[in-house]
This record gives structure tokens, sequence and C-alpha cells, in this order.
């Protein structure tokens, strides 16, 4: 249980004191403190990218390590800013697109686009966007997955699968699989 006190001396010898029961509320505090931890230590830990820009300029006001170590830009560099500013959007369009799908269904999934680092490597991604509001405001809560690695494996196997039907076609000898 949790008390508030409060003490009012009047006159010489008397104290007048207010004592209240607080609990219920610092109880939801503790609640809410807990919850923001549990999704701070989320957005910070998890490998895939996550940010939150505003709607009106696409100014990014929150980002995750994720996001700066694929991007190359330190938090100083790229919060405040757009990522057109920061050309991580090696085509505009895309960017374009990816938005008007946005505003047009309120969440988009798994659109895949082209980001570009501080370096000019270019990965290839994954973007999930929805909206989200914080202190009155509408914001884009964006999840960006690096599927690079997973395309050039996917590649390689398309090209070797290719490759052996190819050869197995054109091969003149009779072929069976038992």
């Amino acid at each position: 249980k949790y008390y508030e006190a409060r003490f009012i001396i009047w006159g010489k010898n008397n104290i007048i004191s207010i004592v209240r029961d607080i609990t219920e509320n610092k109880d939801k505090e503790i609640k809410i403190k807990e919850s923001e931890d549990k999704f701070s230590k989320i957005f910070k830990l998890s490998p895939d990218i996550i940010m939150i820009t505003s709607i009106k300029e696409g100014k990014i006001i929150e980002a995750n390590d994720s996001f700066f170590k694929l991007s190359e830009y330190t938090p100083e560099e790229s919060i405040g800013k757009t990522s057109t500013e920061l050309k991580i959007w090696l085509k505009v369009e895309e960017r374009t697109n990816i938005l008007s799908s946005l505003i047009e269904n309120s969440r988009i999934e798994n659109i895949e686009f082209n980001f570009n680092s501080k370096s000019g490597k270019v990965y290839i991604c994954l973007v999930s966007c929805e909206f989200i509001e914080l202190f009155n405001e509408k914001y884009i809560l964006s999840v960006i997955r690096n599927i690079t690695e997973q395309k050039q494996i996917q590649n390689k196997l398309n090209t070797e699968r290719l490759r052996l039907r190819t050869l197995f076609e054109t091969i003149p000898d009779l072929i069976w699989l038992k």
C-alpha cells in the first residue's frame, strides 16, 4: 500500500495531517513504467530497423541502433532529417508509392525496396508501416528488415536450378529418377 501524507502546522502545538491511499495511482504508474521499459527494450534490441517519422515533413523522430548500423549514419546526423535528405531511397518513387499506399490503406506490410547507406552500399529490404498517435499527433511507425542475404541465396539457388534444368533437358541420354 502507498499513502500520501500532508502535514499542516496550526498554531504552536497543533498539527493537522491528511493521509490518503494512493495505491491505485501508484500501481498504474508502475504498470506504465514497466510497459515503457518493455517496449523500449524491444525497440532498442530489435535486429530489424524500427523508426518513427513525422507525417508532415517525413522527419526521423526516433530510430533504433539497427537503423544507425545499416544506414551508417549517427543519431546526430539523422534525427530530425528526412530519409530523402539522407538519400536512403535509391529510387525516390519507391518512397512515394509506399507513402501513397500507406495513406490509402493505413497500413502496409512487407513491401520490397532498395535501402541506400551513407557509403552507397545498397541493401534489399522489406518495409512495413502503420500510423501511430503520439502526443495527439499522427506519426509513421516503420519496421524495416534487411533481406539482402536471403535474396542473394535465393538468386544463387534459382541460377543453380536453371543450370541443372538446362543440363537435364539437353543431355541426349535417357535419365529417370527411381
